[in-house]
């Protein structure tokens, strides 16, 4: 199968390249060794599906190669390239493993067919182990699946994974809730101290894995890092294994497995399968942690209907108190409307106040709200969620003094900077009032712009509360056909209509534009 990698080790650089030329022609990913102990090195460094090694070489020849190969991965595969041959020979290599041996000089059919024959056995033979190494993984995942307390898996999940794995240490790492710490939750061959230890995402390998959510695998002599490799050589560690656990895409943990040096190590190969066997354990966890998570929303249900039991009571109570003061439902409806009018009254004439303070606005705000309702409407709102903010969306210009508002001049930047600050001021001015956060809010945002310019938040499209963004259209327009101190030249309506039809999609909504259009019931084309 092509892009499978291929090492051909000879140590006759024309032999050998005219082999990697070969092989490479049919879309292997080959490189060379020109010796034993260099092929041992890429080893180390990169996984082979197939070595192609000459039996003959000096110093370490390829039988001696592939024993040493054999003890760092026992499942590599190898062909031998011979121009000799004999029976002890043929043994020893197949007591190795080695699918095969290809006479030189070699033919280049010969040697496509050669190596087709051996990755079809190694492809055959990894199938087969895989199947075999998933079966004991299916009572694994039915162990963990049926344990459903949180600390009780922990203890469950090591000892599984140690019968399993044949780990000489193990410990299962948590990431904390705000991400940035792992903390150890259960480990075996480890003191006791280190259990609930913690260590930032940043530190150390498990931090690493947990950074990227990618396996990792360290062998005693390949390429680690001098640091990592004197710790391993400290603790006796030969191999070992990070893998990350994820659920749902999201990495909750880290399993870390090491063996001693003295055992057989850890291989790419069982970091796939153990990889299989983080997933098992993480999907264990999160259903005990959802288990957990309803357990306890179980308990606050409880707790909050002996609540909701006691507060009936003093309902009932309460209820018992307004029958003996024979205080009637319609009496209490036109106490709470006589109040929405007066609170509606206030609302009008805290506007006409604002308003007030300069002549050419002074039917400002009565015009817009009365538009806001109507595009409102156009566009199925009820009039409630507009009509106040409409009223209300100039307060924070009491920040400014009457002189600034009526000056046909320029303002100052003092003023200016106000000027611009007149949606904070009266959204705050609103808050502290305890007005509603839906008019609080129209009014802060009634000058974004639907493309993000606007101040002053700088929001864009459904970003910016739907309210807030039909008084950005119908303050535009009656701006535009009002006259102000510092501008008596006014639009007609249509003009100022077919203004904001331009700018729809950047300063405002669109469909808020044609709600407007359709208010006004005039055509899109605008007169």
């Amino acid at each position: 199968m092509p892009n499978e990698h291929i090492l051909v080790v000879d140590d006759e650089a024309p032999v050998r390249e005219s082999l990697m030329r070969v092989l490479r022609a049919v879309s292997y990913q080959v490189d060379g060794a020109a010796s034993g102990a260099e092929a041992l090195q890429k080893l180390a460094a990169s996984p082979y599906d197939l070595l192609v090694v000459d039996i003959r070489m000096p110093g370490m020849d390829g039988l001696e190669m592939m024993r040493q190969a054999k003890k760092r991965d026992p499942h590599v595969a190898g062909l031998f390239l011979t121009g000799y041959g004999t029976i002890d020979t043929a043994i020893e290599a197949l007591d190795l493993g080695v699918q095969g041996f290809v006479l030189k000089p070699v033919a280049p059919d010969k040697l496509l067919r050669s190596v087709e024959q051996a990755l079809s056995r190694v492809r055959a033979e990894r199938e087969t182990s895989r199947l075999r190494a998933l079966t004991p993984l299916l009572e694994v995942s039915r162990a963990l699946v049926a344990e459903v307390e949180l600390e009780s898996l922990f203890s469950l999940i090591l000892k599984l994974v140690q019968q399993e794995t044949r780990a000489d240490r193990a410990s299962l790492m948590m990431v904390d809730g705000d991400g940035k710490d792992l903390v150890i939750r259960a480990a075996y061959g480890l003191p006791s101290k280190y259990l609930g230890a913690r260590r930032t995402v940043q530190e150390a390998v498990a931090g690493w894995v947990a950074e990227r959510g990618e396996p990792l695998l360290i062998q005693s002599g390949a390429t680690t890092p001098p640091d990592m490799q004197r710790e391993m050589t400290a603790k006796d560690i030969g191999s070992a294994l990070c893998l990350p656990l994820k659920a749902k895409g999201k990495v909750i943990g880290v399993m870390n497995l090491s063996k001693q040096r003295n055992s057989t190590p850890f291989t790419r190969s069982d970091m796939e399968l153990f990889t299989v066997l983080a997933g098992q354990v993480a999907t264990a966890i999160e259903n005990a942690q959802l288990y957990d998570s309803l357990k306890r929303k179980s308990q606050e249900l409880e707790h909050e209907k002996k609540d909701l039991e006691q507060r009936m009571g003093e309902i009932r109570g309460l209820n018992s108190f307004l029958q003996s003061q024979q205080a009637s439902a319609l009496e209490i409806r036109e106490a709470s409307h006589r109040l929405e009018e007066q609170y509606q009254g206030l609302v009008r004439s805290l506007s006409q106040r604002v308003d007030a303070r300069c002549p050419e606005r002074r039917e400002h705000s009565r015009t817009v709200a009365a538009l806001a309702v109507s595009v409102a409407q156009a566009m199925g709102l009820a009039r409630t969620e507009v009509e106040e903010a409409a009223y209300l969306h100039d307060i924070g210009l009491v920040t400014l003094s009457e002189e600034a508002l009526n000056r046909q001049g320029a303002l100052t930047p003092e003023e200016h900077k106000k000027m611009l600050k007149h949606a904070e001021a009266g959204a705050e001015l609103l808050s502290d009032a305890h007005m509603r956060p839906v008019v609080r809010d129209t009014v802060l945002h009634h000058h974004e712009n639907f493309d993000g310019s606007g101040y002053p938040l700088g929001l864009a499209r459904e970003a910016i509360p739907l309210p807030a963004r039909i008084l950005r259209v119908v303050d535009s327009l009656e701006a535009m056909t009002a006259p102000r101190p510092y501008r008596k030249k006014v639009l007609t309506r249509g003009h100022a209509l077919k203004d904001i039809q331009q700018k729809a999609g950047t300063l405002y909504d669109p469909q808020v534009v044609s709600a407007l259009e359709k208010a006004l019931g005039e055509a899109v084309s605008g007169k």
